[in-house]
């Protein structure tokens, strides 16, 4: 519950600088923010909704390994739902695809959704500006819960940005998650502790049967 304490700390330390929905729609009509499928019924007073995806992985390994590449085995959630467990991390995905290009993206759950004793994230709920993509979740739960494709899952919050920036976050040599996907990323710390992320020499890859995405080394 740490990171929720900080979070929301943070937030109300600086409620003058979040986007109201005025902001928001301003920002994305100048292409600051950019919500792909964007619907005006998901925006709030101070901030935008998105859905989950219908994409769920599960890593192969029962230990893992901050050092080793920790393959993750993907699979569609069913029409009909799928029962999340207790003590099981799930890797999800945000149905919408986002850049933000003048603010920071702060991803955080709906009350609805925790009241169901779902939990969206486990530490990464901070964008950085200049981050493209779909939000890979950390999903996990507290009891067993039947979740659907499509369903609100979480919220996106925009902070103005006090002074200049000069590394965005898709100019980066080292920015580790940049490669467009609509599924859900595992870790790749592992590149980063053996000094490989900054020489971007691989990329995501799906296997034929879409049910696992794994890193292509090139050397």
């Amino acid at each position: 519950m740490k990171h929720f304490v900080l979070n929301f700390a943070l937030i109300f330390a600086n409620c003058s600088m979040i986007l109201s929905d005025i902001e928001i729609l301003k920002a994305v009509e100048d292409k600051l923010i950019v919500i792909e499928p964007f619907r005006n019924e998901c925006l709030g007073t101070n901030s935008y909704d998105v859905h989950l995806g219908k994409y769920l992985a599960n890593y192969k390994d029962e230990i893992l390994d901050a050092r080793k590449h920790n393959e993750i085995e993907l699979f569609e959630i069913p029409e009909d739902g799928f029962v999340l467990h207790p003590n099981t991390l799930y890797l999800g995905v945000t149905e919408e695809y986002t850049e933000t290009h003048a603010q920071v993206p702060f991803l955080e759950g709906k009350s609805s959704v925790g009241r169901l004793g779902i939990d969206i994230h486990a530490t990464a709920g901070k964008g950085d500006v200049g981050f493209c993509n779909h939000w890979t979740l950390e999903i996990s739960v507290s009891h067993k819960v039947r979740i659907y494709r499509g369903m609100p899952i979480g919220q996106l919050i925009f902070f103005k940005v006090d002074g200049d920036i000069k590394n965005y976050y898709n100019k980066k040599n080292n920015a580790k998650y940049i490669e467009r996907t609509d599924k859900p990323v595992e870790s790749i710390n592992w590149l980063l502790v053996r000094g490989m992320l900054s020489e971007k020499k691989w990329k995501y890859f799906s296997t034929p049967d879409r049910k696992n995405t794994h890193l292509r080394i090139e050397r």
